[in-house]
Parts: C-alpha cells; sequence; structure tokens
C-alpha cells in the first residue's frame, strides 16, 4: 500500500466488501467525504488497482465550472462505451429515458462500480439522477462511490437534497481523518525534517504534508497549498469587511464567540466562527497574506 494511503486500511477493507456485495448482486452507495487533499481520490485509486478483473467500472469526476456541464459527469463515464446510456445521453433523451438508460446500463448482469469525484460541483441533472439510482441501487449488482468535500456542503447546497435520499443499511459514510502524528512521521521517514512540527503545520492533511515536503525549505507556503486553500476562503466582501472589524476591534470576542459556539444567528457570524477557528499555520499564513482577507 502506498504512502498516499497510510491510515486508510479500514476504509479500503470497506469499499472492497461494498465490491463482493454488488459482485452477488446486492447493491450500495458509499459516501467518502473530508477536505480537501485528505486522500478521497488517493483512496478511491487504490479501490480501483485491486478491483475482480470480472468488476466493470464506470468513472468521472466534476469540475469547478462556472456553468456545469448538463450530464458531464455520466458523459465522461461512458465515453467510448456502447449501452443503454451512452445511447441515451447521444441522442438528447429527456429525464425520464436517462433514468430509465441508467438501470438497464447497470442492470444488465455485469457487477459494475459508479465512481463520482467530486460530487459537491456535479450540476443539478447529474445530482437527480444519482438521488434516483441510490434510492435504486440495492436491488441491482452494482455499488455507487461518491466522493466530496463535506466543508462545501452548507445547509443550502444543492448535494443536499441528494445525501438527505441516501439512507438505510445500503448507504454507508466514510468520513477520512486527518493523518496522526504516527502517521505523519511515516510520510516522511526519508526527509530531513521535526515530524512534531510538520503535523503542527499540516494537522495531519496528506496533501499539506506531501507539499510540504516537496517545498524548498525557503518557501513559506507552497503554491500548490495556497492553490487549495484559497477556494475555502470564498465568502462575500462585506462578510469579510465585517469579520475584519469585530477581530480587529475586539479579537478576544471572537475568540470567546467561537469557544462558547453562540455565534449562529447571521451568515457574518458563521463566518466568524469559521475564520477564526484555528487552523494549520500553512491555512493561516495564507489567510494573512491574501488580498480578500488580508488582516
Amino acid at each position: 500500500m502506498g504512502h498516499d494511503l497510510l491510515e486508510r486500511q479500514r476504509e479500503l477493507r470497506t469499499l472492497t466488501s461494498l465490491v463482493e456485495r454488488a459482485v452477488s448482486g446486492h447493491g450500495s452507495t458509499a459516501l467518502v467525504l473530508g477536505d480537501a487533499g485528505i486522500g478521497k481520490t488517493s483512496l478511491v485509486r487504490e479501490l480501483l488497482a485491486t478491483l475482480p478483473r470480472d468488476v466493470r467500472v464506470l468513472a468521472a469526476a466534476c469540475e469547478d465550472l462556472l456553468t456545469p456541464r448538463t450530464l458531464g459527469p455520466l458523459r465522461d463515464a461512458v465515453r467510448g462505451r456502447d449501452g443503454p446510456l451512452a445511447d441515451a445521453l447521444k441522442s438528447g433523451a429527456d429525464q425520464d429515458a436517462v433514468f430509465a438508460a441508467v438501470l438497464a446500463e447497470l442492470g444488465s448482469g455485469t457487477p459494475t462500480l459508479v465512481v463520482v469525484d467530486d460530487v459537491h460541483w456535479a450540476d443539478g441533472a447529474t445530482l437527480d439522477v444519482l438521488r434516483f439510482l441510490g434510492r435504486r441501487i440495492a436491488d441491482l449488482p452494482a455499488m455507487l462511490l461518491l466522493t466530496y468535500r463535506d466543508d462545501q456542503v452548507d445547509d443550502g447546497h444543492p448535494l443536499r437534497n441528494l445525501l438527505g435520499g441516501m439512507t438505510g443499511a445500503e448507504t454507508v459514510r466514510l468520513r477520512l481523518a486527518p493523518l496522526t502524528v504516527d502517521g505523519v512521521t511515516a510520510l516522511a521517514a526519508d526527509a530531513e525534517v521535526d515530524t512534531a512540527d510538520l503535523f503542527r503545520l499540516t494537522q495531519g492533511n496528506p496533501f499539506f504534508v506531501t507539499e510540504v515536503l516537496a517545498t524548498a525549505p525557503d518557501v513559506l507556503v507552497p503554491p500548490t497549498v495556497v492553490d487549495a486553500v484559497h477556494p475555502r476562503l470564498r465568502t462575500s466582501e462585506r462578510i469579510i469587511g465585517v469579520v475584519r472589524a469585530c477581530t480587529a476591534k475586539n479579537p478576544a470576542l471572537a475568540r470567546k464567540a467561537h469557544a462558547t459556539r453562540k455565534m449562529r444567528g447571521s451568515s457574518w457570524r458563521r463566518a466568524a466562527v469559521t475564520i477564526t477557528t484555528p487552523m494549520p499555520a500553512a491555512m493561516s499564513a495564507v489567510v494573512r497574506t491574501s488580498p480578500k482577507c488580508a488582516w
């Protein structure tokens, strides 16, 4: 098992058992969630590398587009293939026909693993198909595997409707935890670094760990980490202004509010909690140097 899969053996065994259920004709859904860089894609990649040869894979990833492609992940998953779903998508079939085509595709008898990575970026039509499939997966020789960043899915996010329908014994949720100190130490085994400092800096995020290890010592924050962190800091100028003013004038008040969990009544208060929550030093450095979040 590669370094990327440190401390993920339990999750890999769970996913493997769900694939075995699909082979026996009993479908299920697996939801793999966690922060950016926590190892969701690496876990899926390891699972794909260990699949039995008789399991077919339909895999695709969603993209962070301003205008998401309608049914884009499904089109990518069946590109170059023949079958009911590919035919329906090529012909521009209506929603009912696409729903029927998905069931026909997965009910053909061939065990199938359907993977949709970064489903928090999926378009509405794709989310409808996944919800429709998720409620019927138990009777199919298939496994539906979805990954998403739960820190980007607030109460009003379209994905919430899909997740609300994913209930029952056929659905398994796997939240990936950060690496422990031992995990970070193992990942940095070949590097001359203080692993305690490395853990404090990255808080066990595997992506942050590997990027910091690969970065020159005189670079404060690896550019790849900056790119990963900046999207998590998006918010309106009004909220940023209020939070900046609050913390500048009375940072103790913001810290106290965070500690007592009483700042729940409005968007700016939730933003204050989010921004003043203790975070990895790498992220803190990004916040301090961000044009939108400069303090």
